[in-house]
């Protein structure tokens, strides 16, 4: 695939969201089992909730270039990338 100067495609932004989604409930599920296996207290989940923090914040960054990158697509197409509707 050719780099692209300009940034991320909008349809790559798209298929990145997705992803972003689905790591999201996979780390979320993962989350749930090692709190219950060792506590919330334990490093096991003090790694999983750092993993999900940190991928809330490229979610944040990604969607912040989509913005700055498509200024004339309307907010809600753009939001919906990153932050679909449940």
């Amino acid at each position: 695939m050719v780099k692209n100067s300009e940034g991320l495609t909008f349809r790559e932004h798209q298929r990145i969201g997705k992803q972003i989604l689905k790591l999201r409930q996979d780390l979320k599920k993962l989350d749930l089992k090692i709190t219950a296996a060792y506590g919330r207290a334990s490093k096991s989940a003090k790694h999983t909730e750092k993993l999900l923090n940190d991928l809330a914040l490229l979610q944040t960054e990604l969607n912040k270039r989509l913005c700055e990158e498509n200024p004339t697509s309307s907010n809600l197409e753009l939001l919906a990338c990153y932050y679909p509707k449940a």
